[in-house]
């Protein structure tokens, strides 16, 4: 039987083999045993020891049913998936552009650091009332025009500094109304729009 990995190249012996041993499992079926976790159906699949990268979506509307079912499972003792800081970088989404309500209203944090997003377009209400709170500092944002309450009611401090936001970017609403705008590490673009912001809130 055959193993595929993202970019159909097959898995060698030795890296099934550590898969294998990783996970306690045989991934017969990447995209079939994924929403099995998903589903409950198979709890004894660790999808976070996965390889960085491994499993691509490369439609906008699976990415986000994917993201809907992920937010309504929580504290699943049985599923690592679901878990506090749980590893999600197995997941490309390096082909995706929208990530509308993504995970709005997740419970927990979990492990984006490593995502390819410099396609994406729009984060409008991505972790909207959510309580993520991950690394993702190093993302390149330079396509994205829609930041629209990315943060809004969310618990998110982290240091996104580095991040190139564009002149023309929509930042309505971006941290409203619960965050201050100096609690956060923010690109400049973003504190200088005295059009929608002020060092201590919306304006």
């Amino acid at each position: 039987m055959n193993y595929k990995r993202v970019n159909e190249d097959y898995l060698d012996a030795e890296e099934l083999e550590a898969i294998s041993q990783r996970n306690d499992v045989i991934y017969e079926d990447v995209h079939e045993n994924v929403f099995k976790v998903i589903r409950g159906e198979r709890p004894d699949i660790n999808l976070c020891n996965l390889p960085d990268a491994y499993y691509r979506f490369d439609d906008n509307d699976d990415f986000l049913d994917f993201c809907a079912k992920v937010r309504v499972v929580v504290d699943w003792p049985r599923q690592p998936l679901f878990r506090e800081n749980a590893n999600m970088n197995w997941i490309d989404v390096s082909n995706i552009t929208d990530f509308t309500y993504a995970f709005r209203g997740l419970k927990h944090t979990i492990d984006i650091s490593r995502w390819d997003v410099s396609n994406a377009e729009t984060f409008d209400c991505m972790f909207r009332y959510s309580k993520f709170n991950g690394n993702i500092g190093e993302w390149d944002v330079r396509n994205v025009r829609n930041f629209s309450h990315m943060f809004a009611f969310s618990t998110f401090d982290g240091d996104i500094s580095r991040w190139q936001v564009s002149d023309d970017a929509d930042v309505t609403g971006m941290f409203d109304y619960d965050n201050e705008i100096n609690a956060f590490h923010v690109p400049t673009v973003i504190r200088k729009d005295a059009r929608r912001w002020t060092k201590t809130g919306i304006r």
